[in-house]
């Protein structure tokens, strides 16, 4: 696969911005995690999941643009000027860094929210334990008092 170098260029372009788009997402992710930290409503969780959702729609678009030379990459690695394989392959270990900073991040917010939803789900058992004996104590009030005498009239 021989290339223009106007084609190689928009392939760099296309690795490139490939590249922002990942570094956005991390950018998001590490918000993200900012947020589970502090324990915000579920509204700024959204809004960011929001905002990586535009950024994944146009990694995927990319993806599309990108398809042919990935999978050809080793004929047109080789048809690359050595300058123009350099710049890409730079591109791609930055890539492949901050996608293993993003993942690693994702995991650590999937797990963090895990947590918390157990830490809720302990809350609203105990609260539900809390109001059974609440109930119980209050039954138990309402209940016509005995005594203690024995009436023998009869």
């Amino acid at each position: 696969m021989t290339l223009t170098s106007e084609e190689m260029k928009g392939i760099i372009d296309k690795f490139q911005c490939e590249l922002e788009i990942y570094t956005g997402l991390r950018d998001l992710s590490r918000g993200q995690m900012t947020v589970i930290d502090r324990e915000a409503g579920p509204e700024e969780l959204l809004e960011i999941l929001g905002r990586k959702q535009v950024l994944i729609n146009e990694l995927e678009g990319l993806e599309r643009e990108l398809r042919p030379f990935k999978e050809e990459w080793s004929r047109v690695r080789e048809s690359l000027p050595g300058e123009v394989r350099t710049q890409i392959e730079q591109v791609v270990r930055n890539m492949q860094a901050v996608l293993a900073e993003l993942l690693e991040l994702e995991e650590e917010g999937r797990t963090k929210l895990q947590q918390r939803q157990e830490q809720v789900a302990a809350k609203i058992r105990e609260i539900g334990r809390s109001r059974q004996a609440h109930h119980a104590y209050a039954a138990g009030q309402t209940r016509p008092a005995k005594t203690g005498v024995i009436d023998n009239t009869g």
